[in-house]
């Protein structure tokens, strides 16, 4: 079947050459040549000698020397020579344009198989993005919800108040964390209560003092190590999951707890 195939499609090809442009230019010269030689042979004769006048053809047959039919002969074998010769150029010229033609063809097709791969693989990536997304987020929420943070406090009082009647201050104490089927509220929450801590420890921490300090340091920065793997994954992510990570402020929670991280708000942990 595929050996039938392949003889059509050279008989095709075959047939499409032979009608070409180039080709048909030939035969048209070729007869022109022809018929030109013809009329030449029998149209002039030659009257310049004695006797009756002959044709070109009867002079050339009968009185010609070897030479003379050699010279006539390579003269028209010439000007077949030389349209052929024009036809085979104007054929590698059209064979070289269709070849460009199937080059360009093939490389634009090679693009876009490149392109789709390129799309093909982001996709992958993204979707196995967003599951490792997805398992960090879990992990957080199950962290807040346990309550094991809780414990983050810190006694401050303000400045010129008595020590001896503090007020304790933790971002971790919200009836929202419990929420673990409510991703957004409990990301939202965690947002707004480590940016207030911040902004109350260490943005007016001439106003705050810090009675006594945290030792729960390591129980944080799990939760920050949490959300920094989750800001790595930002760039692989599909523009749907961006926009929930925007819409989580993990940026701001990560940014917050990143700076009460660095205070020295922090017991020292045996």
């Amino acid at each position: 079947m595929t050996k039938k195939k392949n003889d059509k499609s050279k008989r095709t090809k075959q047939s499409t050459v032979l009608l070409s442009g180039p080709m048909v230019l030939g035969y048209v010269l070729t007869a022109t040549v022809l018929l030109l030689f013809c009329i030449s042979m029998t149209s002039w004769p030659d009257c310049s000698g004695n006797g009756p006048c002959r044709t070109n053809w009867e002079y050339l047959r009968y009185s010609s020397s070897p030479n003379e039919i050699g010279d006539t002969l390579a003269g028209f074998a010439g000007s077949l020579a030389f349209v052929w010769l024009v036809v085979t150029v104007l054929l590698q010229s059209k064979e070289l344009r269709e070849q460009r033609v199937e080059f360009e063809a093939m490389a634009d097709a090679q693009r876009a198989q490149a392109c789709i791969f390129k799309k093909e693989q982001l996709q992958r990536e993204g979707e196995t993005a967003a599951r490792q997304m997805d398992g960090y987020s879990e992990l957080l929420l199950q962290e807040l919800a346990q309550g094991n943070l809780r414990g983050v406090i810190w006694k401050v009082s303000k400045t010129g108040r008595a020590p001896h009647s503090p007020g304790n201050l933790s971002p971790f104490v919200a009836s929202q964390f419990n929420e673990i089927h409510k991703p957004r509220l409990v990301f939202g929450t965690l947002a707004a209560q480590t940016k207030s801590v911040e902004n109350q420890m260490i943005g007016n921490k001439d106003k705050v003092q810090v009675v006594e300090k945290s030792r729960r340091k390591s129980d944080v920065e799990d939760v920050c190590k949490l959300l920094k793997n989750i800001l790595a994954l930002k760039e692989r992510l599909p523009e749907d999951r961006k926009l929930q990570l925007e819409i989580w402020k993990v940026e701001t929670s990560y940014a917050s707890i990143s700076a009460l991280l660095e205070a020295d708000i922090w017991e020292r942990e045996t």
